[in-house]
């Protein structure tokens, strides 16, 4: 018989937190270099930031009381919501301060390492061209080498508090 007790103690053992260099090579992909493109609409600067192959996007709603579901089954699926995203929110004004509105109102909480995977939390918390935004996402990623690709994420999942 299995011991599922003495499995998950295994696996949370290897669980750790990101070292800095982890952290910051992370937050360079989900903020720095996303919100960047994002202010432009120029999927092709982050596109190799993903693993196409593997990834999928689940979608929360932003709402506790929808359930997940399988937003984006593929890369090209999310790349096209992206950039919807993106052109509207550049209609609300240049992409200097969409940088600056967006980067001021996210962060990553948290990033988790376990071998080659790991999950990075980011977080909206607060105001873009007076909007309130809040909500999270968590990232999902595996280390190809020296770099970290997104193999997808789980989002549009509501913060429990404002900061």
């Amino acid at each position: 018989m299995v011991d599922a007790t003495r499995a998950v103690d295994v696996i949370v053992a290897e669980d750790r937190q990101a070292t800095p260099e982890e952290r910051s090579a992370i937050e360079e992909i989900v903020v720095i270099r996303d919100v960047a493109a994002f202010a432009r609409g120029d999927w092709s600067s982050v596109e190799a930031d993903f693993d196409a192959a593997a990834f999928v996007g689940y979608a929360g709603s932003n709402d506790p009381r929808e359930t997940w579901h399988v937003g984006f089954p593929t890369l090209a699926l999310y790349r096209d919501e992206w950039l919807r995203q993106a052109d509207d929110m550049r209609a609300l004004g240049p992409p200097e301060q969409i940088v600056r509105e967006l980067r001021g109102a996210c962060e990553v909480t948290e990033v988790r390492v376990n071998g080659d995977r790991a999950v990075a939390r980011k977080r909206f918390d607060g105001v873009a061209f007076g909007q309130v935004l809040l909500w999270e996402t968590y990232y999902l990623l595996r280390r190809d080498g020296d770099r970290w690709l997104i193999t997808g994420f789980v989002g549009y999942l509501p913060a429990s508090t404002p900061r």
